[in-house]
């Protein structure tokens, strides 16, 4: 892609807002989608203007409900955050849509263990339940389990070893499928999949990109960003030549670029 699909906003009322899409396979729930709707994106935006912190922005972005574009977003306040002392009450909120509902709460505390994940699965256990991951976790395994999927136990294990903005990016980039165990050879069952590389059904999808920044760049609304599919630990580059018939107009033939540094030029 020529853009990044997903949210991340670093705001003038020190929010910051990032996005990792839910599938719903609960195909009954597509019914209440109609035509007549707000977006996502439209909502989004505008509880980014409206909101002052993680509650009020969840409260704005639940109205007029379109159940397009089913996600997971995170809500982090970094007036609550007093560095090297305490995270306060309201640092973190989590907000899920699907149609017909939305769910949010305070994560704070999941925050103050050290990290906070997010997988393309479902946390709060409505959305989990009604999306339908519980049938695929009786029929295909435990991919789809919030708890024990690769890209979960991969977080759990590894990150501790984060301890600069180094390590962030890496872990951010990571795809060792050929020798984790936790990926069971599968180049998507770890952080940043890789479609393209599937032995079974390759195709042009999966992580994109990453952008990554800390307290201190985000205040300043600076990110270092990265494009395309991660080369770590010699990974091929990805190249559209393998994909020929997949539209892709404008876009650089390969994907072999460095991370760059993002932020206001006024």
């Amino acid at each position: 892609f020529l853009e990044s699909l997903d949210d991340f906003y670093l705001l003038s009322s020190r929010l910051v807002l990032l996005q990792t899409t839910n599938s719903v396979y609960n195909k009954t729930l597509l019914q209440h989608v109609v035509p007549q709707s707000l977006l996502a994106w439209q909502r989004v935006r505008v509880a980014n203007l409206m909101a002052n912190g993680g509650k009020q922005w969840a409260e704005v972005f639940s109205k007029y409900n379109s159940g397009t574009y089913n996600n997971q977003y995170m809500v982090l306040d970094l007036k609550k955050v007093n560095l090297n002392y305490s995270l306060d009450k309201g640092t973190l909120y989590i907000v899920e849509q699907i149609p017909t509902y939305v769910e949010y709460s305070e994560q704070t505390d999941v925050l103050r263990t050290g990290y906070w994940p997010s997988y393309n699965i479902p946390f709060h256990e409505k959305i989990y339940n009604w999306s339908g991951y519980p049938v695929l976790v009786k029929k295909l395994g435990l991919d789809y389990s919030y708890d024990l999927a690769s890209r979960a136990k991969i977080f759990r294990r590894d990150q501790g070893k984060v301890t600069d903005m180094e390590s962030m990016k890496y872990i951010m980039r990571y795809n060792n499928y050929k020798n984790d165990t936790y990926s069971k050879g599968d180049p998507c069952n770890t952080i940043c999949c890789r479609e393209d590389l599937s032995s079974l059904n390759p195709s042009p999808g999966g992580c994109y990109d990453t952008k990554v920044a800390d307290i201190y760049l985000a205040s300043k609304y600076t990110a270092y960003a990265i494009s395309g599919p991660t080369v770590q630990g010699g990974l091929p580059v990805f190249h559209w030549s393998r994909f020929n018939t997949t539209l892709h107009e404008g876009m650089p033939e390969a994907y072999n670029f460095d991370f760059i540094t993002m932020k206001p030029i006024l």
